[in-house]
């Protein structure tokens, strides 16, 4: 299908451009455009394109700018907060990883003595009571300390876990 070209349309599309159309613009070019085809064509179609672009710009609401610089502004806080505390999370990740790195070094360096307590621990339910089961082994004051620094470590551990948590 072969499209005829006017040679007044480039006039005709500069007088719609400019919002010329059809007050701003000569009888010559209005009395062409009424017996052109494809000139009043374009018209048309500029005119519903100019009509729908206004209903568009008068639905188009924009919030009001208080509104606008008031979110930009609480946007901007968390961002900064978020920036600070990532520092503040990767202490904690390797004071954690450190814990129980500490944890396992201890584990492996008092072996022989985790594996004779944990031996008397697992003879004292068949016991008829405490004092009837055999006395702990390797019970001197340094094992009493190395036992009591241990219970305090998981009791501070699970203090510390607790307010982490109970904050979320």
């Amino acid at each position: 299908m072969k499209v005829e070209q006017c040679d007044w349309e480039g006039a005709v599309l500069e007088t719609l451009q400019a919002g010329c159309w059809p007050g701003g613009c000569d009888d010559e070019l209005r009395s062409h455009v009424a017996q052109c085809a494809n000139c009043t064509e374009v018209v048309m179609v500029a005119q519903v394109l100019r009509q729908a672009d206004a209903a568009a710009r008068a639905e188009a609401r924009l919030p009001a700018p208080g509104l606008v610089w008031w979110k930009a502004q609480i946007r901007a806080r968390r961002a900064a907060a978020e920036r600070a505390s990532e520092p503040i999370a990767i202490v904690e990740s390797v004071a954690g990883v450190c814990g129980v790195l500490s944890l396992l070094a201890l584990a492996i360096w008092q072996w022989s003595r985790i594996a004779s307590w944990w031996k008397w621990l697992r003879t004292l339910p068949f016991a008829t009571s405490l004092w009837a089961a055999d006395t702990p082994p390797h019970l001197s004051s340094a094992n009493l300390t190395l036992l009591m620094g241990l219970a305090l470590c998981l009791a501070l551990v699970s203090f510390v876990l607790y307010l982490v948590f109970a904050e979320k």
